[in-house]
């Protein structure tokens, strides 16, 4: 046998078998870009079924009552002698903080005056916004799907409801902070 036809039949092999593993590395990077692919396709339908079951929740019967309830709490309407002294061109600032307290404090009577049923059905409903708000900044749900069906409602309630949260996060956090205080200063 020739050794010169020996050492290119080796040659050959070795070519084929360098042309081979590329296939194969170049197999595998195109089998990762299409798992890293679906998986991206994965998490944007998964974004959008959770904004369409936040949809279908905020749309059931059940909620619908709540939300009534809420909207009807929320937005309360300043009385007649109110509206007479709401003339914002004419008033100085500490007439309008003194208007604005007078209507926080009518609207924190009105909240202390309701049952703790009412106090949960109201919270429920204020809830939802907030869930909602929480999964659209973590990007857990379809941003465009929540904007096109929840914007206009969620600032809506939140320039109606923001006498409440901020009446709310006063209360709630006060005590809290000063408990707080006392365990870090022992």
């Amino acid at each position: 046998m020739n050794t010169h036809a020996v050492i290119v039949a080796a040659a050959d092999w070795t070519e084929i078998a360098a042309i081979a593993q590329a296939a194969s590395a170049a197999i595998a990077v195109f089998a990762l870009l299409a798992v890293s692919f679906q998986l991206l396709q994965n998490r944007r339908q998964v974004r959008a079924t959770r904004a369409y079951q936040y949809l279908e929740r905020y749309s059931a019967p059940s909620e619908i009552v709540l939300n009534a309830r809420f909207h009807e709490f929320i937005k309360v309407e300043p009385s007649a002698h109110d509206r007479e002294r709401l003339r914002w061109e004419s008033m100085s600032a500490e007439e309008r903080s003194q208007v604005i307290k007078l209507m926080h404090d009518r609207r924190s009577a009105h909240w202390e005056s309701l049952s703790t049923a009412k106090h949960f059905e109201i919270l429920h409903a204020l809830n939802f916004w907030e869930e909602l708000a929480g999964m659209y900044r973590r990007r857990l749900v379809d941003r465009r799907i929540v904007r096109d069906y929840f914007a206009s409602g969620a600032l809506a309630y939140w320039d109606w409801a923001q006498w409440f949260i901020e009446a709310e996060s006063r209360r709630m956090t006060f005590p809290y902070a000063i408990k707080r205080r006392r365990r870090v200063n022992r």
